[in-house]
């Protein structure tokens, strides 16, 4: 089933954190690249162009990392509270996701978060494909589902996010290899948020 088996697989090799994509960036630092989503590090598009700017380094970002029909996880969390229940939109049916896990918050931040605050973690296994997410990523965009993606094979996170994409590579090898590729798509800042 895959609910035990993608907890078994992220237990496996990211048990460091729990799946919070906002997380990753601190936990795995040394590996962590962020690309931004438009020109500028402008966060949110205002117009059709934009979007198509962002969908088309979205997708070059993933087609570089992860090959065409590769395995990857699909993963969708939401934060909830006891006394709430979420449905996942209607389209996101034919995904066919099921609930892996859940998360009490507050055992592990509890200045954070309310004691009835959980992480509800959604997971499909699927095969990445050129274009085929932008939907989802449209989403994202525009800060209105959380959902990021792994690799079965090479253990690659890529976690997009309302400004830009989140990367969790193999090696920091992997990264140099990126950010000298993309250096245009990378904030100038010292942090590189």
């Amino acid at each position: 089933m895959i609910e035990v088996e993608f907890k078994k697989f992220w237990n496996s090799n990211f048990n460091q954190t729990i799946p919070l994509s906002y997380l990753f960036k601190e936990v795995y630092h040394e590996r962590w690249l962020r690309f931004h989503s438009l020109p500028d590090s402008k966060r949110y598009p205002e117009s059709d162009n934009e979007m198509n700017i962002i969908l088309q380094r979205y997708n070059q970002i993933f087609s570089e990392i992860y090959n065409e029909n590769e395995e990857i996880y699909l993963v969708h969390t939401n934060i909830t509270h006891n006394d709430e229940k979420f449905e996942l939109l209607n389209f996101h049916s034919e995904l066919n996701f099921k609930k892996s896990c859940s998360f009490k918050l507050k055992m592990y931040f509890p200045n954070d978060f309310d004691n009835d605050a959980i992480l509800e973690v959604f997971v499909s296994r699927k095969c990445w494909k050129l274009n085929s997410y932008n939907e989802i990523l449209k989403e994202i965009v525009n800060d209105i589902s959380r959902f990021f993606f792994i690799s079965l094979d090479s253990k690659i996170i890529v976690a997009p996010y309302d400004g830009g994409i989140d990367i969790i590579l193999k090696s920091e090898t992997d990264k140099a290899i990126l950010t000298k590729k993309y250096k245009n798509w990378i904030s100038k800042r010292i942090d590189k948020l």
